[in-house]
């Protein structure tokens, strides 16, 4: 029987550093424009998304995960906040 796959939040966690600003940058791959990327469920997600549906909840029909601190590699879930794509 092959071995269970790690939790992506896991593998995600080994991939952070928290820096001065409290940013949790994500050092593994990126995706284009800078965001980090993930395998998860089968495709590659972005490291922010990952994170605030784990801390915080779902993500709703056309809201984007926006970066308060506007650092794109960031994933720390305090500084994630949904808008719209007008904001």
């Amino acid at each position: 029987m092959p071995p269970q796959p790690r939790p992506v939040m896991e593998r995600l966690m080994e991939k952070v550093f928290v820096d001065q600003n409290g940013c949790w940058i994500f050092t593994g791959s990126k995706k284009s424009g800078g965001y980090g990327g993930i395998l998860h469920d089968g495709k590659v997600d972005y490291s922010h998304r990952v994170v605030y549906r784990h801390a915080i909840g779902d993500i709703p029909q056309g809201m984007l995960v926006d970066h308060r601190c506007s650092v794109r590699a960031c994933c720390n879930p305090e500084h994630l906040r949904l808008v719209t794509g007008k904001q």
